[in-house]
């Protein structure tokens, strides 16, 4: 997830979650009515401690589509950063030359430590910006209870809101959440933001419109799932924003994104191990005795 994809917002239900009136803890329920804000500052506490880095790490699919490309990979979370193995482009496999020229990507990647890094430092990046939009919830916006929903994982709260008339934004960023208003709905068992939308109502402008605006009705949407038992993460995001920079140059960003086949990865293990992993398995595709690779021995 980068920056960019951080400030579009959508204001759509998925259609397969549907109202309903479930039983929840009453207290639960009581503090939703009566203090959702205090509610989402709780929920907001325990997405930043069980946050990327600070839980077990994944191995996952991610098809990401763009107006450019549309992309299936492997992702290989590690302690030295992710790892990504690409399986096919528009719907189709890589044929041999393909793969040949991912596998040859890969084992450069191996004997390059400070490509890793360098990649690791972009998440870690990712990572602050979202942290800073989290803890930004609370007090960006008022909420209001709007009754129970039904999701994949069982009840979640909806609370609707907009945005809170006192609040100052810190810096360019967060400025973005004063045109916006939406939903968040919360999972009722763990506690955890399962969906969450908006969508500006309004043009947002940098320095005066001279560094840039996004304009109005652009939209996102992000839903989190229990993974693994006891692992919530992002599974789908989903982006459309457009603007200008400096008055002049468009800028289109049309973002979707969806991840399935959760496991675990193991919990200590370094990049170049997961490299070999992956070239051995053809991405996780094949088993290890149907491919050869000419990986280094770690």
């Amino acid at each position: 997830m980068n920056q960019l994809i951080l400030w579009g917002w959508l204001l759509a239900t998925p259609t397969c979650w549907a109202q309903v009136q479930p039983v929840v803890p009453s207290s639960l329920l009581q503090m939703a009515q009566s203090h959702p804000q205090r509610l989402l500052r709780s929920v907001v506490q325990t997405e930043l401690d069980q946050e990327y880095g600070r839980r077990p790490y994944l191995q996952y699919r991610l098809q990401k589509q763009t107006a450019h490309l549309d992309k299936l990979q492997t992702i290989d979370e590690t302690q030295d950063g992710d790892v990504a193995c690409l399986l096919n482009t528009d719907g189709k496999a890589l044929t041999g030359p393909d793969w040949q020229t991912e596998k040859e990507r890969l084992l450069h990647l191996r004997e390059q430590p400070a490509l890793q890094k360098h990649r690791q430092r972009r998440e870690l990046e990712d990572v602050r910006h979202f942290e800073k939009f989290l803890r930004a919830l609370p007090d960006a916006f008022d909420y209001s209870y709007a009754g129970m929903v039904q999701t994949p994982g069982g009840a979640a709260l909806r609370l609707m809101f907009v945005p809170h008339p006192g609040y100052q934004p810190s810096d360019y960023e967060t400025r973005m959440l004063r045109s916006m208003r939406g939903e968040v709905w919360i999972d009722a068992r763990q506690k955890r933001i399962a969906y969450f939308s908006g969508k500006l109502f309004h043009a947002v402008d940098y320095g005066w419109g001279i560094l840039g605006i996004i304009d109005q009705g652009g939209t996102l949407v992000l839903q989190q799932a229990e993974v693994v038992p006891g692992v919530w993460t992002l599974t789908k995001l989903d982006v459309n924003i457009t603007g200008r920079a400096l008055l002049i140059d468009r800028m289109q960003e049309h973002v979707q994104e969806h991840a399935t086949n959760y496991k675990l990865a193991a919990p200590v293990r370094s990049y170049t191990q997961a490299v070999d992993a992956l070239l051995q398995t053809r991405c996780g595709t094949l088993s290890a005795s149907t491919v050869k690779t000419t990986a280094p021995a770690h």
